[in-house]
C-alpha cells in the first residue's frame, strides 16, 4: 500500500472509493446523456428541423470541462416539415424541452401523445395543421404551458374543454369562431390574456363574459343573437379594434362605442347605421381607421361629415378612401354611388390630393366642385372606357401634378384646359395617343418641370415645340416610335434636363450625339434603342453620370 494511504483507515478508504466510483458513474451517465442529446439533435436536423440549447451550472465547470457537457435542448422547431412517426418519437427523449414548434406539419392527432412525456413545455405552436380537438386532450395536460398557437387548424370551440381551468396559459392564438360554449371555456382560464377573439352568434351572457373576463384587444363580432351586444362593449378597458358583421345596432348604441372606448380601428359590415352615426366619428380622437361596407351610410354622408378635415381622397368603383394626414386617420367606404354624389366634394376644402382610379365616368363629368378645392396640389385619374371632359381646372391655383391615363380621343381644345393651370409643374399622360398639335398645346405650359407622354404619336416636326419648356427637368418619351434622331436635337436645348427616357424608340448613335455634354443630364434610359457599344461609350464620357447608373439603363 502506498505510504500516503497508510494514514487512512480501511473503512475510510472504502468510503472514498465508493464515492469516487459513484461520481465517475454519474459523470459517465451524464456524458452518455449529452452524447445522446447531440445524436437526437442531429436526427432532427436530418429531418429539416432545428434545435436550441441552454447552458446550466456554475461558470467554473464550463471553464474546466467546456460547455459541451452542460447544455440541454430546450427548443425544437419542425416548421412545415413532412414528419414521420419516428421523428416525433424522438421528442420523448428530450424531457428538458420548453418550446416546441410544429406549424404546418403533416401529422395526426394521436401522434401528439408524445406531449405527455414533455412536462416542461411552455410554448407550443400547432398552427396551419389538420389537427383536431383530440390533440387538445394532450395539450391540456401541459400544466406549465404559457403560450399556445392553434390558429388555422381543425379545432373547434368544443375542444377547448380540455383547457378549462388551465393554471398558467396566458397567450392563446386561434381563429376559430367562438360562441357561448367557447366563451364559457375561455372564462375559466384565470391567467389568459386574449389579444384576439372572434365571437360568432354570441348571446347576452357571452358578451357579459367578454366584458368581465377578457382583456381582449381585437374583437370580431359576427351575427350576435342579441340586439344588446353593444352595451357590454361600451367602456371596455382594453379594446382597440372592433369588427362587426351582420349585427343589429342603433345609432345611439354606436355613439356609445365611439365615445366610451379608445377604439383605434372599427370595421362594420352589413350593419344598419346611417349618416347620423358619422357625426360621432368626427370627435373620436383615437380613431385611426374606420371602414364601412354595406351599411346605410352614403357617400354624401361620408364626405359631408368626415371630408372637412381630409387631405387625400381616393375613389374607385364602389369604393372611396379618405385620409386625414394630420390625425393619421383613414375612412374607407364601399357601396354604390352615382356621379352626382361627387358634388359633395365641396365639403372637402383641405384636400391636397385627389385620385380617381379605374372609374367608369360618363363622357361629361360634373367637375364643378373643383373651384371649392383650392388646396389641391395633385390630381390623378385613371379611366376605364370613356374619357371625362376636362373643365374648371383653371380654378385649381395650387395644382402642381396632373395625371390622366389612358388618354384617348381628347381634342386639342380640351387639352388646352390644362394650359390654364398656371401652377402646373408635373404632367403625366402615359398611354396617350398625342399628336403634334397636342404636344404644341402642352409645350405652352412653360413652367412644366416634368412631362411623361409615353407612347405618344408625335413626330420630329412636333418635337420642335419641346424647346419652349425651358424649365423641364424630367422628360419621358418611351415607346414614342415616330420620333427619330432629329428630335434629340431639340431635346438637347433643354439645359435644365436631368432625367430622360427614350427607351424603345428608333434613336441611333446619330441621335445620341445631340445629347453630348448636356450640363445636368445624369439619368438616361436608352434601353431598346438602336445604339452601339461605341456610341454608348462616347455618350457616357460626355455626361455627368455614374458608370453604374448609365449601364443600368442601357440594357
Amino acid at each position: 500500500m502506498p505510504r500516503f494511504l497508510r494514514q487512512f483507515g480501511l473503512r475510510t478508504l472504502l468510503i472514498f472509493c465508493t464515492i469516487a466510483a459513484i461520481c465517475f458513474g454519474l459523470w459517465r451517465w451524464h456524458m452518455t446523456w449529452v452524447d445522446g442529446q447531440r445524436e437526437i439533435a442531429s436526427q432532427i436536423a436530418d429531418a429539416g428541423g432545428s434545435t436550441r440549447w441552454k447552458t446550466w451550472g456554475p461558470q467554473w465547470m464550463h471553464k474546466a470541462f467546456g460547455s459541451y457537457y452542460f447544455s440541454d435542448i430546450v427548443a425544437v422547431d419542425l416548421n412545415h416539415k413532412r414528419l414521420q412517426s419516428k421523428h416525433l418519437q424522438l421528442l420523448r427523449q428530450i424531457p428538458t424541452l420548453e418550446e416546441l414548434y410544429l406549424p404546418g406539419v403533416s401529422t395526426q392527432g394521436d401522434s401528439l401523445a408524445v406531449l405527455e412525456d414533455l412536462p416542461k413545455i411552455r410554448k407550443l405552436a400547432l398552427w396551419n395543421t389538420r389537427l383536431g380537438n383530440d390533440t387538445l386532450k394532450y395539450v391540456g395536460k401541459l400544466k406549465n404551458l404559457e403560450t399556445l398557437d392553434i390558429h388555422r387548424t381543425e379545432m373547434t370551440e368544443e375542444g377547448l374543454v380540455h383547457l378549462r381551468n388551465h393554471p398558467r396559459l396566458e397567450v392563446l392564438r386561434y381563429n376559430m369562431p367562438i360562441g357561448k360554449v367557447g366563451v364559457d371555456h375561455l372564462s375559466t382560464m384565470k391567467n389568459l390574456k386574449l389579444t384576439y377573439l372572434t365571437l360568432q352568434g354570441g348571446t347576452e351572457e357571452s358578451f357579459r363574459h367578454v366584458r368581465d373576463h377578457f382583456q381582449v384587444l381585437v374583437l370580431n363580432v359576427v351575427s350576435p343573437k342579441t340586439d344588446q351586444w353593444a352595451k357590454y362593449l361600451a367602456g371596455h378597458p382594453t379594446l382597440v379594434q372592433l369588427s362587426v358583421t351582420d349585427a343589429p345596432i342603433q345609432n345611439d348604441q354606436f355613439a356609445r362605442l365611439l365615445s366610451e372606448n379608445t377604439l383605434q380601428i372599427i370595421e362594420v359590415n352589413d350593419v344598419p347605421i346611417d349618416d347620423t352615426a358619422l357625426a360621432f366619428a368626427v370627435d373620436a380622437s383615437e380613431l385611426k381607421r374606420f371602414s364601412l361596407r354595406d351599411t346605410k351610410v352614403t357617400v354624401t354622408g361620408v364626405l359631408t361629415h368626415l371630408g372637412p378635415s381630409a387631405s387625400d381622397l381616393q375613389i374607385m368603383d364602389r369604393w372611396i378612401k379618405l385620409t386625414d394626414t394630420s390625425a393619421k386617420r383613414e375612412i374607407v367606404w364601399s357601396g354604390d354611388f352615382a356621379n352626382e354624389d361627387l358634388a359633395a366634394l365641396v365639403y372637402c376644402p383641405k384636400l391636397t390630393s385627389l385620385n380617381l382610379f379605374s372609374v367608369n365616368f360618363p363622357r361629361v363629368i360634373d367637375f364643378t366642385f373643383f373651384p371649392e378645392l383650392t388646396s389641391l396640389s395633385q390630381v390623378r385619374m385613371s379611366v376605364k372606357e370613356k374619357q371625362p371632359k376636362l373643365e374648371h381646372l383653371d380654378s385649381l391655383t395650387k395644382l402642381e401634378t396632373f395625371v390622366l391615363y389612358p388618354l384617348r380621343g381628347v381634342t386639342v381644345e380640351e387639352l388646352a384646359e390644362l394650359a390654364k393651370i398656371k401652377s402646373l409643374e408635373r404632367l403625366e399622360l402615359p398611354q396617350a395617343s398625342l399628336s403634334d398639335e397636342h404636344l404644341k398645346v402642352i409645350c405652352s405650359i412653360t413652367q412644366l418641370k416634368q412631362l411623361i407622354i409615353q407612347g405618344a404619336k408625335v413626330t420630329d416636326e412636333g418635337m420642335k415645340s419641346i424647346v419652349e419648356l425651358e424649365n423641364l427637368e424630367h422628360l419621358d418619351l418611351a415607346k414614342s416610335r415616330r420620333i427619330t434622331d432629329q428630335s434629340l436635337e431639340y431635346v438637347s436645348q433643354l439645359k435644365q434636363l436631368r432625367h430622360l427616357n427614350i427607351s424603345e424608340t428608333n434613336i441611333t448613335d446619330g441621335g445620341l450625339r445631340h445629347l453630348y455634354n448636356m450640363p445636368k443630364l445624369f439619368d438616361l434610359n436608352i434601353a431598346g434603342t438602336k445604339y452601339s457599344p461605341e456610341g454608348f461609350r462616347l455618350l457616357y464620357q460626355s455626361l455627368p453620370v455614374s458608370d453604374a447608373h448609365l449601364e443600368q439603363h442601357a440594357h
